[in-house]
């Protein structure tokens, strides 16, 4: 006797809970429409929010294609004459054939011939639409109501998770704005203390001053006037944002002096540390202890100076334990023209950026391409026989080129056989749009515009370079990579 047939409903809602268990975010969208593709043996299913600054457009968040067909996260359609303007329109549409000929409009539809379509709107906690799941077929697409039902129930939970991820940029794009007017208002109060010390020759203001000498300089020289020894652990490579170097600079001198004041210390460290896109100073001395942050103009002073520059000041001084000052600050908002700089790799690019690196440290590697907006953060590209520091993104600094060539070219004009190539990648422009959609989130926070994204029209700066420091490659590869 043949065993009993095992109810679509439950097949559907199985595999896509198994699919997509233990993931959140955008993985969490990735794996659901695979999942939809590939049970309903679909050639499409994607996620898409609309562009809140671009009405009668939607941005792809996730999708799942078969082979011949692209749709790349990221991109943004417009939705008149398309499924995709009903779709956010209504809770269901549901077009099982001919949607070639019902939306003549829609090139992506005729180009892969296209035929059923099936989307369900995605609604926010007040019920506003913002956005749709789709899948598509080159055939009849037709679902009974309880694979519906299963469908409705991961909408749901995918409609929860784009309003999550709407919230979470929208809170970072406040937070960098908020850190960045805040900084603005510190570098100016800044460059006025400066001022004042130039015509009324006060030695503090002077020593702060000594900042344009960069920080070692300036915590060099109070280390020499220190009747406590001053060790300088560790600083970064590069210079930092005026702001936040005059920023280390008086929280060191503050812990130095209650070092020697309050504290009974004999020796005191200094560590400065950049981690990606974030610094943390360290002072720690070796006296008695006790003091407290919340006591004490100067501590408070400087907490409130970090806090407004979107950081935070933690204080550690157990009782007969000494004291320790750690100082975190994001960098993510800062580019200035004084250190200008190239930069390979980010985060989550699954070490290309090192592998780029050692290229160059090989003497393999001969150019560079970023977006031109980075580079006006600098004050403009670099010019020919510039020397630029050559950074990965932890800030580790591991050579220096000199500048021997320089081009502005839109991204959509790049021709990679200019380049240096990279073995194995056939699609030079859609790696970059993927590596810079992994970085948008702080890409759009460093430029200032939270709903920017990577077009055919942004000008890239395309420099060709020649190593020019004398380390080996072996020798930073072995201590820094």
């Amino acid at each position: 006797m043949a065993a009993a047939k095992v109810p679509v409903q439950r097949d559907l809602l199985s595999r896509l809970a198994a699919g997509t268990a233990g993931v959140v975010g955008a993985p969490f969208l990735r794996r659901l429409v695979a999942e939809l593709g590939a049970a309903l043996d679909a050639e499409v299913a994607f996620v898409a929010e609309l562009v809140d600054e671009r009405p009668g457009y939607a941005r792809t968040i996730a999708g799942a294609c078969a082979p011949g067909i692209e749709l790349r996260e990221g991109c943004e359609l417009a939705l008149e004459g398309t499924p995709c303007e009903h779709a956010d329109a209504c809770e269901l549409l549901r077009v099982p054939e001919n949607a070639r000929e019902r939306y003549p409009r829609d090139a992506f539809l005729a180009a892969h011939k296209l035929n059923g379509y099936i989307a369900l709107a995605l609604r926010g906690a007040d019920g506003r639409a913002i956005g749709h799941i789709a899948i598509v077929s080159t055939r009849r697409l037709e679902l009974t109501d309880e694979e519906l039902a299963a469908l409705q129930i991961f909408a749901a939970r995918a409609g929860a998770e784009v309003e999550r991820r709407r919230h979470e940029a929208a809170l970072r794009a406040q937070t960098d704005e908020v850190a960045g007017s805040r900084a603005g208002a510190l570098q100016a109060a800044d460059e006025e203390r400066r001022r004042i010390g130039r015509e009324l020759h006060d030695g503090a203001q002077q020593r702060l001053v000594g900042l344009e000498r960069g920080l070692g300089g300036a915590l060099a020289a109070l280390a020499v006037q220190s009747p406590v020894p001053l060790r300088i652990v560790s600083l970064p490579a590069r210079r930092l944002p005026p702001v936040v170097e005059a920023t280390v600079w008086l929280l060191v001198r503050e812990s130095l002096s209650n070092a020697i004041k309050h504290a009974q210390a004999t020796d005191v460290r200094v560590e400065v540390v950049q981690h990606g896109r974030t610094l943390v100073a360290e002072i720690v001395d070796d006296g008695v202890g006790g003091a407290r942050g919340d006591h004490g103009t100067g501590l408070q002073a400087l907490a409130a100076r970090v806090e407004s520059l979107g950081g935070r000041l933690m204080v550690d001084s157990p009782p007969g334990e000494g004291t320790r000052l750690a100082a975190t600050i994001p960098l993510a908002p800062w580019r200035t023209a004084r250190d200008p700089f190239l930069e390979f790799g980010h985060a989550d690019d699954g070490g290309r950026g090192r592998k780029k690196i050692e290229e160059l440290l090989a003497g393999k590697r001969t150019t560079a391409v970023s977006l031109a907006r980075e580079w006006e953060l600098e004050g403009g590209p670099p010019r020919i026989g510039q020397r630029l520091p050559v950074f990965d993104h932890m800030g580790r600094r591991h050579a220096v080129v000199e500048v021997e060539r320089v081009a502005l070219v839109p991204f959509g004009d790049v021709d990679p056989a200019t380049i240096d190539p990279e073995p194995g990648v056939d699609d030079w422009h859609g790696g970059r749009r993927l590596a810079y959609d992994a970085c948008r989130e702080e890409m759009a926070a460093l430029l200032g515009d939270p709903g920017w994204r990577l077009t055919d029209k942004d000008p890239m700066v395309i420099l060709w370079y020649r190593r020019v420091d004398q380390t080996t490659a072996a020798e930073i590869s072995g201590s820094t990579l």
